[in-house]
């Protein structure tokens, strides 16, 4: 359990995912801002042309620009789809540990649905829609993932209830078991999508009940 949080010593940073902006992070930061006026700053990143490695690296230069390596211990990386891989792998990557990571919506498996589509959709598409990360998300389809060695927290989304129906444990992008790595760390919200998670109440309950 964490600590009650200190404004003036707590970072957010929030992290989009692939083809998508910090926009897409508005409403969490929002939620903060509004209810706990915490330092919260959306994290840019070219994810289109980084390989996962790069993503890292770039994430982590755009936060130590804002904050110093001391102040690592006292921030928390929310981040959604790819954003949220690479809040898990920051640690392991550069050495430098949050307080906590977020992932909501994440490929932290790899992404099984990425495979299915390299092997029907036409080459002349693949072309068109390929990201160096890709290779990064189907190498690890194959590859054990483990969890970070930090506190962390996972959120998925499914367009039914996986609890009441007997339905594929899917959001559009990314499968359920793909999204968590131990089930005691893990929520997932019922009759959303990768996207509209964004807009249910229920995240930003669960966000308050974890951070708070």
């Amino acid at each position: 359990m964490l600590k009650p949080l200190v404004p003036s010593k707590t970072y957010f940073f929030l992290i989009h995912g692939l083809n998508s902006s910090g926009k897409s992070m508005l409403p969490i930061k929002y939620f903060l801002e509004r209810n706990y006026m915490y330092n919260t700053y959306l994290i840019e990143y070219p994810s289109k042309s980084l390989s996962l490695n790069d993503s890292i690296l770039y994430v982590n230069n755009e936060i130590l620009k804002i904050i110093n390596k001391n102040d690592y211990k006292n921030s928390i990386l929310i981040g959604q789809s790819l954003g949220g891989l690479i809040s898990m792998k920051i640690h392991n990557t550069t050495g430098l540990k949050p307080k906590m990571s977020i992932a909501i919506c994440s490929p932290l498996h790899g992404s099984k649905f990425l495979k299915y589509l390299e092997d029907n959709l036409h080459s002349t598409l693949q072309d068109k829609f390929y990201r160096p990360v890709y290779k990064d998300l189907l190498e690890m389809n194959n590859i054990p993932q483990i969890p970070p060695m930090h506190d962390y927290k996972t959120i998925s989304s499914t367009f039914l209830d996986v609890s009441k129906y007997n339905v594929s444990n899917f959001d559009g992008m990314v499968y359920l078991s793909e999204t968590m790595y131990e089930k005691q760390h893990h929520i997932n919200i019922p009759y959303h999508n990768h996207y509209t998670i964004f807009f249910s109440p229920l995240l930003l309950k669960y966000l308050n009940k974890i951070l708070f």
